[in-house]
Formats: structure tokens, C-alpha cells, sequence
């Protein structure tokens, strides 16, 4: 099921895990359909996968919105789980001098390794 014609991503869900598997590009262009995607996968998934092998570029204000909805997760006790996150964003998306400096960013940095796998 394709969200938008803006950006590419396809949804399956199984009980209660929702799989979001973006592909192409992930631009500030597209900002709005990732900001709804994101808020869907956060409030209406018991537990949602973000599968990012497909995903060719995220620009700086997608990673951020991405990093926010991550560390948001975590406050809510229901963390997103990120998959084939390219290794070039793992800097940017869990750097301890950029991280969220409340309970969840450090919360965030602990529980990251577990929930996400870097190609």
C-alpha cells in the first residue's frame, strides 16, 4: 500500500506490528507525508518497524524529524524499531552531543543498538 505520491512507502501490519518500509528519498519536500507516517507508526501501531533499506538519501530535517519521533517514542514507553538504517545517519540520529538531553536521550543512546540495524 503506497501512503502518498510523494514519498514511497509501503505498510503491512500483523497483530499488532506495523512494518513502514520507506524507499527513495527522504527530502525536506516530503516532510509532511514522513511527519504523518512517523505520528501513525508512534499513536495508532502497538509496535511499528521503520525499514529503511530502500532509502537512498534522508536530508538534514528528515533525519531530525525521524530522531524526534524516535526519542518521542521512547517517552511513550513504545520505541520505534529501525531497520538497515544507512550507517552514514547513525552519527546524526544517536550522537550523544545532538541527542535529546532529558530521561528519554539518555534512555535513547542505552536502548538504540538494540532496536536498530546499520548496513
Amino acid at each position: 500500500m503506497l501512503f502518498s505520491s510523494k514519498i514511497d512507502c509501503s505498510f503491512e501490519q500483523c497483530g499488532g506490528i506495523g512494518i513502514f518500509s520507506f524507499s527513495g528519498e527522504l527530502t525536506y519536500e516530503h516532510k509532511d507525508d514522513l511527519n504523518m507516517l512517523l505520528m501513525r507508526a508512534i499513536h495508532s501501531i502497538d509496535h511499528a518497524v521503520l525499514n529503511f533499506s530502500k532509502v537512498k538519501l534522508i536530508d538534514l530535517p528528515s533525519l531530525m524529524l525521524i530522531k524526534k519521533a524516535y526519542y518521542t517514542s521512547l517517552r511513550l514507553k513504545s520505541p520505534l524499531i529501525m531497520t538497515e538504517v544507512p550507517a552514514k545517519y547513525e552519527k546524526e540520529l544517536f550522537d550523544d552531543k545532538s541527542a535529546d538531553r532529558s530521561k528519554s536521550g539518555r534512555a535513547g543512546m542505552k536502548h538504540y543498538k538494540r532496536t536498530l540495524n546499520f548496513k
